[in-house]
């Protein structure tokens, strides 16, 4: 007896129709892209700003090293002044960008003291920012008296000049 096939295409009433396999999830080659440049911008951003920081801190420490000698240089200078009564020279310890009534008082009050045999020491600097100092400074009389007196000083690339108060503070 011949054998007989019975060929069924596609699923049976009994038999569950087969699911549809799940489609892979695909990242669009889009957003890699977008990615490594944020972090490449983040990345350089922190390393600009790494630069920066070194830089101002490299200045201030220029600023601080050079500050304290030049400083005292012009409070000798400043003291020679009033040993000598030497108002010319006096005057180069002054800065020549203030303005000039502040620079004509200091000049009248010096004409009308001098010469005294005081000493001006320099008992602290500090570099507020680079190119202004503030310096406190002790004046020990003839008569042995002592005041300590604070004054501002602005470098001008050669010298760090006695400037007005209220410079300094507009500079700040």
């Amino acid at each position: 007896m011949p054998t007989r096939l019975d060929w069924r295409v596609g699923p049976t009433a009994e038999e569950a129709p087969l699911a549809e396999p799940p489609t892979p999830t695909v990242i669009p080659r889009r957003r890699k892209p977008i990615a490594v440049l944020l972090l490449a911008a983040v990345y350089g951003s922190a390393v600009l700003v790494a630069a920066w920081l070194g830089f101002q801190l490299g200045q201030w420490s220029d600023a601080r090293a050079s500050g304290l000698g030049d400083v005292s240089a012009q409070i000798a200078i400043e003291q020679l002044a009033w040993h000598e009564g030497d108002l010319d020279l006096y005057l180069t310890t002054l800065d020549p960008d203030a303005p000039e009534p502040w620079r004509q008082e200091l000049a009248w009050q010096f004409a009308q003291e001098s010469p005294l045999n005081i000493e001006i020491r320099l008992v602290e600097v500090e570099v507020v920012q680079p190119g202004l100092a503030r310096a406190m400074v002790s004046i020990d009389g003839p008569d042995g008296t002592s005041t300590e007196v604070r004054s501002y000083r602005r470098s001008s690339g050669q010298a760090w000049y006695r400037t007005e108060p209220g410079m300094a503070e507009e500079a700040r």
